[in-house]
């Protein structure tokens, strides 16, 4: 089984003292405090998040304190990223720019979105400090998954603590002489306050725009550090404490790692001592399925004529049960197949790519994957034009797209040595975040207008996302109802 060569591979420690001045390092400790607190407030929705247009902002403040948090704690470390690095920065950012421009999608891409945000960003991190397992994007990203998710932010959730202790008691030790000082200076700042309020105040009543400024001021002090608003910040923070710790862990941790968790080397040669799948075994497995593939496409072929109108035309209900009958069916087949590949890859006693017989069979498992696909997109295909697109059978087509793109990767693979799990890694990473980016609730809305048989009922699913978009479906039905007229 071979792999090309790591470049932090052979590294003899996994840890390395930051380089650069520590103060780069505090700098992204403290603004990790900062990160946390927007996250949970603005974010998961326990401040005003509850309000769209702060949660659309606060996502982008996120990313840009979070970017800096990385860029600083990478600098401390004298990590050099990878070369796609930025790619995948970029590719965050486009998703967090569609979810602050149009927020989360209806239906399970909305979920989905949200699951694919916080992947990407946990992948930039670990391509930003060249921590991916084999130096680049490629077939083992779950292991960089479990890497960016777990090993390393929980491996160093206490990194922030004792950095933050060594460098209090590192201020303590060389202001020890000075502790009259300080009493003197914060004396100083009190009373300079107490005063300066006291002025304002009595000036309030000399002029008038001078008041509506102070009154300004009073009340953002207030709403900042009144009883109810006090105690909801300070819930905030408190919550804040544990997701901050989490995410200086993953970029702390990362940068001062010289390796990551598990390398290539380390994962194959572990892969290695474990028992080999008979070759016999996959010849079977693969002959079975695609014995019982022929004989499904077989039976398949008289509905799919059916469908298409020979030799006895579907009626509307009998072609909707058609399309949704075995679609998702469809899909978790073509993700078995692909399973059968991965584990011959690498569980096989030898290559699927070595001997005829088994490299014939996975072209055959691979045309029957992309066969299940074009059946499964001509059912959908059947659907939308019966009923109209919604958000969550363009999402199914996305879906459909990525695992046909994989089998033909993979059919392509057996004859040619090229990054196939890269490239199909890559390309659903990149589609996803574009489809994120259209507006599918208004291609959606204009879709089933233009129908004679709009459900309204459907339309009404999207308007939680906008006014604007409720407006825009009021002002569109009252047109198609002056035409129809």
């Amino acid at each position: 089984m071979k792999f090309d060569k790591k470049e932090a591979a052979g590294q003899p420690l996994p840890f390395s003292a930051p380089k650069n001045p520590q103060w780069v390092m505090l700098a992204a400790l403290l603004l990790s405090y900062a990160a946390g607190y927007e996250y949970v407030d603005r974010c998961l929705g326990f401040g005003v998040a509850s309000e769209y247009s702060a949660w659309r902002a606060g996502v982008l403040v996120f990313v840009a304190l979070y970017t800096v948090v990385v860029e600083l704690a990478a600098w401390a470390g004298d990590r050099k990223p990878s070369r796609t690095a930025a790619a995948w920065w970029c590719c965050w950012l486009v998703q967090s720019l569609a979810m602050a421009g149009w927020s989360l999608h209806t239906d399970d891409l909305g979920f989905w979105q949200v699951v694919a945000w916080h992947c990407t960003a946990i992948y930039y991190v670990l391509a930003r400090n060249d921590l991916l397992a084999a130096g680049r994007t490629s077939c083992l990203v779950l292991l960089d998954g479990v890497a960016g998710m777990f090993a390393i932010p929980f491996g160093n959730f206490l990194l922030r603590t004792q950095l933050l202790w060594q460098a209090l008691h590192r201020w303590w030790a060389n202001h020890a002489g000075r502790k009259g000082r300080m009493l003197e200076t914060a004396v100083s700042i009190t009373a300079a306050l107490l005063l300066g309020g006291a002025a304002c105040a009595t000036l309030a009543g000399a002029d008038d725009n001078f008041a509506r400024l102070w009154g300004h001021l009073g009340s953002w002090l207030g709403q900042l550090f009144g009883q109810d608003a006090l105690l909801a910040n300070l819930l905030i923070f408190a919550l804040s404490l544990p997701v901050g710790a989490w995410l200086f862990g993953l970029a702390g941790g990362s940068a001062r790692r010289k390796a990551p968790p598990v390398a290539a080397e380390q994962f194959y040669g572990k892969l290695a001592a474990l028992p080999r799948l008979p070759q016999l075994m996959g010849v079977l497995v693969m002959a079975v399925l695609c014995g019982v593939y022929t004989l499904f496409f077989a039976v398949q072929a008289a509905e799919f004529a059916a469908a298409l109108g020979a030799p006895l035309p579907l009626t509307a209900p009998d072609a909707a049960a058609f399309a949704v009958n075995g679609f998702w069916e469809f899909c978790r087949i073509l993700v078995l197949d692909l399973t059968v590949l991965a584990a011959l890859h690498f569980l096989g006693a030898q290559p699927v790519t070595q001997k005829s017989l088994s490299r014939v069979l996975a072209v055959a498992l691979c045309g029957f994957g992309a066969g299940f696909a074009m059946l499964a997109a001509a059912k959908l295909a059947v659907y939308i034009n019966l009923y109209g697109p919604t958000v969550r059978r363009i999402w199914a087509a996305w879906v459909l797209g990525a695992l046909l793109l994989a089998s033909v990767l993979a059919a392509v693979r057996l004859f040619r040595c090229i990054p196939a799990a890269r490239m199909a890694f890559v390309a659903a990473a990149f589609s996803f975040s574009l489809l994120c980016c259209l507006p599918l609730e208004r291609f959606c809305v204009d879709a089933q207008l233009a129908r004679p048989d709009c459900d309204w009922q459907l339309l009404q699913r999207y308007t939680w996302q906008s006014s604007e978009l409720d407006e825009y479906i009021t002002q569109q039905a009252g047109e198609n109802a002056n035409l129809s007229e």
